[in-house]
């Protein structure tokens, strides 16, 4: 897995060409995701919808506490393990 900066003060986590997700500086992960999954983890509240593109399959998580944090990991995990199965 490599992790590129991007322009934007972020991390882009990456498998080869495919895209796991990203970290903006210390405020947000967005997370890509089929859309079924997507709207799963934001009906459970797992996730939010992605700060810009709402009807999309990403979602965004704030990371405003520790537990932010670990359910922004659970969910980058998630996205990994589903990056590796296709």
């Amino acid at each position: 897995m490599l992790a590129d900066p991007l322009p934007y003060n972020g991390i882009d986590f990456r498998i080869g060409y495919r895209e796991i997700g990203h970290v903006h500086g210390k405020e947000t992960v967005d997370i890509p995701f089929p859309k079924r999954v997507r709207d799963d983890l934001v009906a459970s509240g797992r996730a939010q919808p992605h700060h810009t593109l709402k009807t999309s399959g990403w979602v965004s998580v704030a990371l405003r506490s520790n537990a932010d944090v670990e359910q922004a990991l659970e969910l980058l995990r998630l996205s990994y393990e589903l990056a590796i199965r296709n």
